[in-house]
Order: C-alpha cells, then structure tokens, then sequence
C-alpha cells in the first residue's frame, strides 16, 4: 500500500448546503480522485468478473501493472479472488487477517461485497489495507459506508451518465461533465474544444437535455460542411423571391429554428471570415435578419461552439475575429483525447460491443489479449475510431471468440504496402475524403434547392464551370 495518508470525506460533506444534490456526477472527479490516492486496495466488477474499477493500490496489492488489470476478468487475473467469491455466492465476505499475495510476512484485513440494483446482482467490490503490527479490525460501521459509498458513488454514477449516451469514468472526464452539468444551469455561451472523435457534440447535447432549455429544440449546423456563400442562408434564412431561384415560401434559418432552445455551431473554426461579422451581430442584438427581408427577427438562443482548431493563433493570423471569440468562449470545456483517458476504453469496449452484438445478432467476445491491444493502442481518431473498430471486430470475428489478430488487423489494414504510412495518416485521409465528398454533395443540393432546380442558377452560385458542375452531379448520383 501506498504510505501517504488520506482522509475519507464525511458523507454529509457531499451533500453541502447549495450543492446540486440531485447531480450523481457533481462530485463525480473528486470521489474517484479519493479512491485513486486512499490508502486501501479498492477494486470493482460488473456480474461478469469483468473489472471496471481498480486503484493503484490495489495493482501493487496483487503485483501487476494497473493497464494489465482494467477490462480483464479478475478471476483470470488474480486466483482466488474474494470478490469473485462475493459474486457468486452473492453474500459480503470478511477478510480478518489475510496473507499479502506479494508479501508473505504481510497480513491484510478487508471485505468483499456484492453489488445490487434492487433484487438484481450488478457485480462486487472489495477493499482491503495493511494490518498494521498491532492488528486492527473493520468495523461493521466501516464496512458499511464503503459499501453504500462504493455501490452509489461508482455504479450510480455510471447508470445516471449512460442516460445521457455518455461514456467515460477516468477523472479528467468526469471533471468536464461536472463542469457541463453547473454551466447548463446558466444561459452563458460555451466553446467546446478537442480533437476529431472525442465527442464534443455529445457534450453539447448533454448541456441542453441538462439545461431549462431540454424540452426546446437542439439545432447543429456544421460550418465546416457548408459552402461559403451558402451560410448566411443557412444561419439567418431568406424571404420568398429574395433571390434568382429562392422558394418562393423562403427558408427559415438555424438560429429561428433554434429559437428558445440551444444552437450547436460545430467546427466554428472554419467559418468563413465575412460571416463572422454577421455571426457576432446577431448574438450581440439577439434578433436575425432574413436575406432579402428588412424586419429583424428577435431569437432567443443558447450558442454552444465546438473547434478543433486553433482559434487563439487564427485571431494573431487575422482568420478569426477576436470579438467574437470573446462573445462565444464565456466559458470553455476542453475533452481529454481518449489517449489520455484509457479507464474509459474498458466502458467503451463494454458499450460498443453489446452495441453491435445486438445490431449484427452476434454474442462475440473479446480474448484478454485483444482487450490489451485495444487498450494499449493511441486511438489518434479518438471515439469515433475505437467504435469503428470494434464494429468491424463484431463483423468480421468467424466465430464467438475474438482474438487480437481480428483488432489488430483493422488496425493495420490501412498501410499500403509500397508506400508506408502512419495508422494516423491513413484515418485523417479517410475523414477528410469523406467530409469533402459530403459537403460537395450537400452544397450541390442545397444550391439546386435554393435556385428551385435551375442548374444553370445553381452553377453561378457554386462557381463552378458547366463541365464540373455535371461530372459532379453524376459522380454524386444526382442526375
């Protein structure tokens, strides 16, 4: 065990007055911060054995490293484990005095636990700390506490952030849902940084189902996927016969469709210089005015921002307006790449292979060795890399049993041979394919819609030649 002390919190301290006590993940971070740094061996299972949950602590107390621990079986990792015997027998098992398994002339004392929902086994815990030379004892006080501390702290925690779609337990995670659960409660605009795949749109939807504004709409526009001269149509909307080609019902932009609820401006890093200006008038005057129309329109909106850019350095470049800036980033949360957060790739092996395996009709299985290269492994595109890997692990598996020869080779397919190139290289080059290919193909739609199918109208507003325009047009099966 670790020699440094630590003081367990009192459980009423976690209930202060003007605390949001209905919130099971406010103190989320620094619960599993206490648990990291106590000074006892904790370690949690689902119903399976499988550990979701395990300190430092408890890696030295068996002598293994903590990455060869989480996401395995215990009973594959540790022979004779208490807290298997607590799950399957289903009743707490004391430990008085007990044989250190890395130190012979230790003893320990602890206790295994199941854990129930109800009337239904959702795993065991069990925590145990070095028997001094007097000897002590846990009381049943203690063994208690831990118990009701444990079961609603970790498993609660978890059920109440799956509601949400959100996955994650590492403590750098749980930090910025606690932060997006208190900014909710405010009207205040947020920026969302982080990489590709990392999840920020469902950040953002978190903060509206969370926020006053949950039963109003969630509007995303991705400003990275519209055209240029397209946006401003898209943001603000237009009035009927405002332009060659407008429906003659107009359009109604994002910010009236968002109105009284929350607006989510994806990749804001890439919206064009000119509308920025545009942008930064409406939140100041919180009114929009259509094209073609000289009657403001007053909104009432909660802007939620997302960039993987960066925005600082594009203000210095003179890319981005350093006025607007300021108006959208009052407060800034920034998501962790899942390399820097591997407790959550157990959560998220756990969540997409059921996923899938309901999706597909399958009941595939990963060995510990393909868990321990899924875990080991720098995920560069985040979430969104880890879920298609293991969709394509359900796929593609022969039979129930998934080796890491399956993980492994999605995971390296996209070499090519006569010419190397990095896992990383290889994904960026697939996305942007795909993004670039999306957005030529929705601003052509788009285009047609607004100038009501008149290709030659459509060809002058996207400036392209008549010869690129329908190559496009049969390359995106439009005509």
């Amino acid at each position: 065990m670790k020699n440094s002390k630590q003081t367990m919190p009192e459980t009423s301290s976690l209930k202060a007055p003007g605390s949001l006590k209905n919130n099971v993940t406010d103190q989320s971070a620094m619960i599993l911060s206490v648990l990291d740094n106590i000074d006892m061996a904790i370690v949690a299972v689902d119903n399976e054995g499988m550990i979701f949950y395990a300190n430092e602590n408890y890696a030295v107390h068996i002598g293994k490293h903590l990455r060869d621990i989480l996401g395995r079986k215990l009973q594959n990792v540790y022979e004779g484990s208490t807290t298997i015997t607590a799950l399957k027998t289903e009743k707490k098992v004391v430990v008085e005095k007990k044989v250190c398994p890395v130190d012979n002339t230790k003893y320990v004392t602890g206790i295994a636990s199941p854990i129930f929902d109800g009337n239904e086994l959702k795993g065991a815990f069990s925590l145990y700390m070095d028997i001094p030379s007097e000897g002590i004892k846990l009381e049943n006080s203690t063994q208690t506490f831990f118990s009701n501390y444990v079961r609603q702290k970790l498993y609660d925690s978890a059920k109440e952030l799956e509601k949400y779609n959100i996955i994650g337990q590492s403590a750098s995670f749980l930090q910025i849902i606690e932060k997006a659960s208190i900014i909710a409660e405010t009207n205040v605009p947020v920026m969302i940084r982080g990489e590709n795949g990392a999840g920020k749109e469902v950040i953002a939807k978190y903060i509206h189902r969370k926020s006053k504004r949950c039963d109003k709409p969630f509007i995303v526009i991705n400003c990275a996927a519209i055209p240029e001269n397209l946006v401003e149509s898209e943001l603000f909307g237009y009035e009927g016969g405002s332009f060659t080609g407008a429906k003659a019902g107009g359009k109604i932009g994002k910010f009236e469709l968002a109105n009284g609820g929350t607006l989510f401006l994806d990749e804001i890093g890439d919206m064009p210089l000119i509308m920025q200006s545009k942008l930064l008038r409406a939140i100041q005057e919180s009114e929009v005015e259509k094209i073609g129309s000289e009657r403001p329109v007053s909104i009432d909106v909660r802007l939620i921002s997302a960039t993987n850019q960066p925005l600082e350095q594009m203000i210095t470049e003179k890319k981005f307006r350093e006025d607007l800036y300021y108006r959208i980033n009052s407060f800034s949360l920034h998501i962790p790449p899942l390399r820097e957060r591997k407790e959550d790739i157990t959560l998220l092996i756990e969540y997409y292979l059921n996923l899938f395996n309901k999706k597909y009709d399958r009941n595939v299985q990963l060995s510990p060795e393909a868990i321990s290269h899924i875990y080991n492994y720098s995920w560069p595109g985040n979430i969104r890399e880890i879920r298609n890997c293991l969709e394509n692990a359900v796929i593609m598996c022969e039979n129930d049993d998934c080796d890491e020869s399956v993980t492994m080779n999605y995971l390296n397919q996209s070499y090519d041979i006569k010419k190397p190139q990095t896992i990383s290289e290889a994904h960026d080059i697939k996305i942007l394919s795909q993004v670039v290919a999306d957005a030529e193909k929705n601003a052509i739609i788009e285009a047609l819609e607004i100038a009501n199918n008149n290709k030659t109208e459509a060809m002058r507003m996207l400036g392209l030649s008549r010869k690129t325009f329908y190559r496009k047009m049969n390359e995106y099966k439009l005509l």
